[in-house]
């Protein structure tokens, strides 16, 4: 089964989309240079017919908040030991949408970890 499948298809990810990530609940994150927008996974659409991701937000990015993420983003890209080569619940997705390049990192990998870290601080207030 393809996970991405799953995704609700609306809301429409911003213009000017720089780097995408769908962490392992389905949740989508879209960063320009400037915003970074968080559509969450909804009961409708989960596996579980349970799991809603919250609600979905956009936060103004600032030139040191889009440059972390960006690093780490190019360290996920550089680390091969933290990429899986097929999707599974629990991982992933980036997608660098300059590089047209998109890879998977793993469940549990110090790539996702640190990613996932750098959303949360910047997407609470």
């Amino acid at each position: 089964m393809n996970l991405d499948d799953l995704l609700p298809k609306t809301p429409k990810p911003p213009k000017a989309v720089l780097y995408s990530y769908i962490d392992g609940s389905g949740n989508a994150y879209y960063i320009t240079k400037n915003r970074i927008q968080y559509d969450p996974m909804t009961a409708k659409y989960s596996s579980s017919g349970f799991y809603d991701g919250g609600k979905a937000a956009e936060v103004a990015l600032n030139t040191e908040q889009f440059k972390t993420i960006e690093n780490s983003l190019q360290q996920a890209q550089k680390q091969d030991s933290d990429h899986m080569l097929k999707r599974e619940k629990g991982s992933g997705l980036v997608r660098l949408h300059h590089e047209n390049e998109t890879f998977i990192l793993a469940y549990n990998s110090k790539s996702k970890q640190a990613l996932e870290a750098i959303f949360k601080k910047i997407m609470t207030p």
